[in-house]
């Protein structure tokens, strides 16, 4: 179902309210489904529209609920705990998930995503050996 901004659906709503058109004219007209401009003409009077007391149509009529989704189990004060110890000294960039992890108190696979979410890449820590005297001629 493709999302449409508010102000054509109060558009809509203007013109299944107001005029004799009907919804399927309207439909034509917005783009709007007639089954979403039912629902949307039923949330409006829900929400406290009634054309025959006040005329205007306020965004609180026509705007989205607020969609369920899962809930954010990360705090910022955490993620910013994991950014530190990383970026804290040399020794921070080479700590393993697991131990950011156990520092941190949340899991490894949460570890993981903050710091792709930050832009951190795995690396495999590199000590190059000194020249030789031969090399060094």
């Amino acid at each position: 179902m493709p999302r449409h901004e508010n102000t054509i659906r109060a558009g809509a709503l203007t013109l299944l309210c107001f005029t004799q058109m009907s919804g399927a004219m309207v439909s034509r007209l917005t783009g709007i489904s007639e089954r979403r401009l039912r629902k949307l003409k039923a949330t409006a009077f829900e929400r406290g529209f009634d054309p025959k007391v006040d005329a205007r149509i306020y965004e609180r009529y026509v705007e989205d609920s607020p969609c369920p989704g899962r809930q954010k189990i990360i705090t910022a004060e955490q993620e910013k705990q994991v950014i530190d110890s990383v970026t804290a000294d040399c020794i921070g960039c080479e700590k393993s998930a697991e131990v950011l992890g156990f520092e941190a108190g949340i899991s490894i696979i949460s570890i993981l995503r903050i710091l792709k979410d930050n832009g951190f890449t795995s690396k495999k820590p590199t000590c190059k050996p000194g020249l030789t005297d031969a090399a060094k001629q």
